[in-house]
């Protein structure tokens, strides 16, 4: 057994000198695939309604989009596409259905891998393109949000690759105008997925204009504006008659005092605690030692940064699109530096175990990630009712506060209806919403506490009898979540009951 492990060992180190980037693709595969089966759910409003479930009732009746308000259509349009292919092939289950959207996602994510390698080659040495990949191939956040449905996620790729292929023209001897083009046609995908991403391209161009590239940069320009007409005002004309309509829209900031507010401080804090201090301090350190060596990588960073840091609305997801390349200039800037130094040639030891403890906190989260089931009660117990005859289901939340239902995992029972009771509900409430609908034959609590005596006042106020069907918990990382903040976190256990009238 010891010598086939050594043969392994040995195998592996050779794969490794000799073809750094596939080992770190196979290394970096293992944990997406692993996300792609047991990261189900959502984690946030985000990572369903908008992608999933208003496109699947797009798909369900395409004039519903029409019905939504103006936003960016390219990035969910490719979850349209996606299920309309699973439908074309008799795929009909909610959860098979994002199987198949997850596993399309990590394929993206294991992109981010390759062109992060790839960019740190162009500006560094193969040592330093190694430690980058192997980072984010393995740290935490990648594989979980990879899978994820979020623009911010998904939108890493055409980044990385408009700004590979802006240092591929740069680094080229000779005719290098089509680098140049096609970076712009990436960089204007990728504007077009979210439109936050334009202060990226705007460090990149200034970098360019102070580095005097000229041409360069006017092609770049040009290309990325002539995409981002195309893609922003032909199928916004087509849904609702505006072109650039989504643009207009996200430019109309009336209402900032809706949006979450924080200090301005709070996204460097997150980035230093998403990174791992104290690793992610000395990275930082590294990110502004550097900046005019790699300036073409700085400044795109550095902009997108200050922009979050100072628009009111700061939510942790926003940061997502700017880590790679966070990243790549850290890591970079930092290893060049203590190669260089005395002090840290001496004293080898301490960033061994700064490694050590880097990696051992990273593993715990990647596993506990990995693992999740986010959103387990509300995606289960909707998803328990997808195969039973439904007529409506009631949705009992113990709580003075909205309730978005994800009835996508309803499968074929998605559009029956949904009557929402909240806290201290009055006995007409039910027979309003219903209305001309029939009679609801489920009702789901949410919430253990006080639960019998919940029970006892809807059957009294309803003149009914409930049977319990089902019985959901929380899974692991919503228990966690909702035990360190239980005020935002309403990962309650959900009973699902069947309603005898």
């Amino acid at each position: 057994m010891k010598d086939t492990i050594k043969s392994i060992k040995q195998i592996a180190k050779e794969n490794y000198s000799k073809n750094p980037l596939i080992v770190i693709i196979l290394i970096a595969i293992v944990p997406r695939l692993v996300a792609v089966f047991f990261a189900k759910g959502y984690g946030m409003h985000d990572d369903h309604f908008w992608a999933v479930q208003y496109m699947q009732n797009a798909l369900d009746n395409f004039d519903y989009v029409n019905s939504i308000k103006p936003d960016i259509l390219l990035y969910p349009f490719m979850q349209f596409f996606t299920f309309w292919i699973c439908e074309l092939f008799n795929i009909f289950d909610p959860q098979a259905k994002m199987y198949i959207v997850r596993f399309f996602h990590s394929i993206n994510s294991l992109l981010i891998v390759f062109l992060g390698y790839k960019i740190t080659l162009q500006i560094s040495t193969e040592k330093n393109a190694k430690c980058v990949g192997m980072i984010l191939a393995l740290l935490w956040i990648f594989p979980y949000m990879g899978v994820r449905n979020l623009v911010e996620a998904f939108v890493i790729f055409p980044v990385l690759a408009g700004i590979y292929y802006v240092l591929k023209g740069n680094n080229l001897e000779g005719s290098n105008n089509k680098f140049y083009i096609i970076a712009g046609i990436f960089l204007g995908i990728a504007f077009c997925m979210r439109f936050q991403i334009a202060f990226i391209p705007f460090g990149l161009g200034l970098a360019m204009l102070y580095q005097k590239q000229f041409k360069s940069f006017f092609i770049l320009t040009i290309s990325a504006i002539l995409v981002s007409v195309l893609l922003l005002s032909i199928p916004e004309y087509i849904f609702w008659g505006k072109p650039f309509i989504s643009l207009i829209t996200a430019l109309d900031v009336k209402d900032l005092a809706s949006f979450p507010t924080s200090p301005w401080y709070m996204i460097t804090l997150l980035i230093i605690g998403v990174l791992i201090p104290p690793m992610s301090l000395f990275w930082l350190l590294g990110y502004f030692r550097n900046w005019k060596k790699h300036l073409i990588l700085f400044l795109p960073v550095f902009f997108f940064l200050v922009f979050h840091s100072i628009f009111p609305n700061k939510q942790e997801r926003f940061i997502l699109t700017i880590i790679p390349l966070f990243i790549i200039v850290c890591v970079t800037g930092w290893n060049d530096f203590i190669e260089q130094s005395k002090w840290w040639n001496k004293h080898k030891k301490i960033m061994k175990y700064n490694w050590i403890w880097f990696w051992s906190i990273n593993s715990l989260l990647l596993l506990l990630f990995i693992f999740s089931y986010s959103k387990r009660t509300r995606v289960e117990s909707f998803y328990h009712l997808s195969n039973k005859y439904v007529t409506g289901i009631v949705i009992e939340t113990n709580e003075n506060k909205s309730y978005f239902p994800p009835t996508f995992y309803l499968g074929e029972n998605r559009n029956k209806p949904i009557y929402l009771l909240y806290e201290n509900y009055e006995v007409t409430e039910l027979e309003k919403q219903i209305n001309k609908n029939e009679n609801p034959n489920f009702i789901i609590f949410f919430d253990e506490s006080n639960l019998q005596n919940r029970l006892n006042e809807f059957k009294i106020k309803y003149k009914c009898d409930l049977i319990l069907e089902k019985e959901i918990e929380a899974g692991l990382l919503d228990k966690l979540l909702h035990f360190t903040n239980p005020k935002h976190n309403k990962n309650y256990t959900a009973f699902i009951y069947f309603i005898v009238i």
